[in-house]
């Protein structure tokens, strides 16, 4: 039996409405999909400058305690220095106290890296050239860090007293004083320059 005209529209119409439904489930899941995708992207973007600020903020304190300090520690090293080629050879004991000034110690201010540990922590998407840069820096932090431990961990050493290891003390403290200011200085240079690089690319 032949389908006459009027049923052949019907059907028509239902696969026509069909394939009209069909394109719009898919276009709504589509466009669901992208935008989920694109805010996802732009919650990235948006964590990875929030971390980049925070990172610059921190990187700008370290910089102010290091440039604060390390001429201070420059002091020490000349005066070390100085005795070392100049007297060592009248003192009979080792006192840390003619070189270094009772009221400043080594240093009473901590390098932080509390930005970086939480960027890491977190997995912020990040440039891998800038990621790469900061590490950088904060791993030259960890050898000022080592150094500064160093030093004080040397003055507390039972050697120290000892009337027969006098000029080994002095030339060791020079040498260790002589690191810090070395690994400081590294450190301002390079994270002057990092930062530089970091802050022009947030304001781009």
């Amino acid at each position: 039996m032949k389908m006459n005209k009027q049923n052949m529209f019907k059907i028509s119409q239902r696969i026509s409405d069909h394939l009209i439904q069909a394109v719009f489930i898919f276009a709504s899941v589509f466009l669901a999909f992208w935008l989920n995708a694109y805010l996802m992207d732009q919650n990235e973007k948006q964590a990875a400058k929030i971390a980049q600020e925070a990172i610059i903020e921190e990187m700008n304190w370290n910089l102010k305690i290091l440039e604060k300090w390390t001429p201070y520690h420059k002091e020490l090293f000349d005066k070390a220095e100085l005795l070392v080629f100049n007297e060592l050879d009248t003192i009979k004991a080792f006192n840390p106290g003619r070189i270094v000034d009772p009221d400043k110690g080594i240093i009473r201010e901590a390098l932080i890296d509390n930005a970086w540990n939480l960027l890491n922590q977190n997995q912020v998407k990040m440039d891998l050239h800038s990621k790469m840069e900061i590490n950088r820096i904060y791993k030259q932090q960890d050898y000022v860090n080592k150094a500064i431990f160093e030093i004080t961990d040397f003055l507390k050493q039972r050697e120290t007293l000892r009337e027969d290891f006098v000029k080994e003390n002095y030339i060791m403290f020079l040498r260790l004083l002589g690191e810090l200011y070395g690994q400081e200085s590294a450190m301002i240079r390079e994270q002057k320059l990092v930062l530089t690089e970091i802050e022009k690319k947030i304001t781009d």
